[in-house]
């Protein structure tokens, strides 16, 4: 995928997310069990704007840091890069396509988060519908999938980047 293909899918994603914390706002209660154990019980409390409001800045967060760090790639220097043999990978005739990569990466990876926050929150306005509030069971199956695809991004980065050929320079 181009740079600019995934920059409109983080893009979407991003405003999904936004919309999607719009919508929820309006479907929790005044006090909202925000906090759940292993369980799946609740065992902590927040005011929904304060809940709205947490959700908001981790969304901001996550797009901040992978969104900039997919605009900003380019203009790096070499020692705030950390890819698999980045002597290598980062010399001139290939630190373009190398950095477009690792830029790619950082939009799809920041979808991909962000995709799981807004999963998550969804879980809790269900969670928040029944009495006593209880998360699904369905969570562990979602954050199985989500660190699956960490998993999966995590093996692509290194063989994206493999050990150069013998005597290349």
């Amino acid at each position: 995928m181009n740079a600019r293909a995934s920059a409109l899918v983080f893009l979407i994603v991003l405003a999904g997310v936004c919309l999607h914390l719009v919508w929820v706002a309006g479907q929790l209660p005044d006090i909202v069990a925000s906090h759940f154990g292993a369980g799946g019980v609740a065992d902590d409390h927040s005011s929904r704007t304060a809940f709205v409001a947490l959700s908001g800045l981790i969304i901001f967060m996550v797009s901040a840091i992978f969104g900039g760090l997919a605009l900003l790639m380019p203009g790096m220097p070499d020692a705030a890069i950390n890819i698999p043999r980045k002597d290598y990978w980062l010399a001139p005739p290939r630190r373009t396509a190398s950095l477009a990569y690792v830029g790619d990466w950082a939009f799809h990876f920041g979808a991909a988060t962000l995709l799981f926050l807004a999963g998550t929150t969804h879980l809790t306005v269900l969670a928040n519908r029944i009495e006593p509030a209880r998360l699904s069971s369905l969570f562990w199956p979602w954050l199985l999938l989500y660190m699956a695809f960490v998993i999966v991004w995590v093996g692509r980065m290194l063989r994206a980047f493999p050990a150069p050929p013998p005597g290349a320079r």
